[in-house]
């Protein structure tokens, strides 16, 4: 919510109506909230037309007979002593309070919810990332690796392809990738490409 909708003259007027629910006097809204000019006029007005349709009927002059508030008002005469007029807040203004109220709720939970979604979706984002480059370089590093056998192992190798009385392969990427060692059937070792 911007900052000039928060201070607007309505918004101010609707919390100072909710803090002052045993009512209230124009002199205290103008003194408390430090209406400037057309602030007043909008006050003015709201005040107008609560003491034009809140008023006692001419009949009984109680509080229950009195005429209808004006759905146009922000305010609802509950007494008129002696030019000192009390008001509260109609029902309708304090509902639609409490409605705004709800939605600067629901706007900060979605402000909220919004940048989770954000956060969770870089978390997301970078996991992916960093898995692919670990797979990238933990591979390229597997492959690029030399692999080295020392004596030993070669023997057994030759043993255990000699033993096979078959023709074998076997690949050992030494200085150069792709030399490969042929023992055949006799027992003679070759190399080549």
């Amino acid at each position: 919510m911007s900052k000039s909708m928060k201070n607007g003259i309505y918004i101010k007027i609707l919390e100072f109506g909710v803090n002052h629910p045993d009512g209230f006097t124009y002199e205290e809204i103008e003194k408390s909230l430090h209406l400037n000019e057309w602030e007043k006029k909008i006050v003015n007005k709201f005040v107008d037309l609560a003491l034009t349709t809140g008023r006692p009927s001419i009949s009984s002059g109680s509080l229950g007979s009195y005429i209808p508030e004006s759905e146009n008002s922000l305010f609802f005469l509950i007494a008129n002593e002696s030019g000192a007029e009390r008001f509260i807040l109609t029902h309708i203004a304090f509902f639609n309070y409490i409605d705004y109220l709800e939605l600067q709720a629901a706007k900060e939970t979605s402000v909220s919810a919004n940048r989770n979604a954000k956060t969770a979706l870089w978390a997301v984002v970078f996991t992916a990332l960093l898995s692919i480059a670990t797979s990238y370089f933990f591979a390229r590093w597997q492959v690029e690796s030399p692999v080295t056998i020392d004596e030993k192992q070669y023997d057994r190798v030759i043993e255990h392809v000699g033993n096979n009385n078959s023709t074998s392969i076997m690949t050992v990427p030494e200085n150069d990738k792709g030399i490969s060692f042929f023992r055949s059937p006799q027992g003679a070792r070759h190399h080549g490409h």
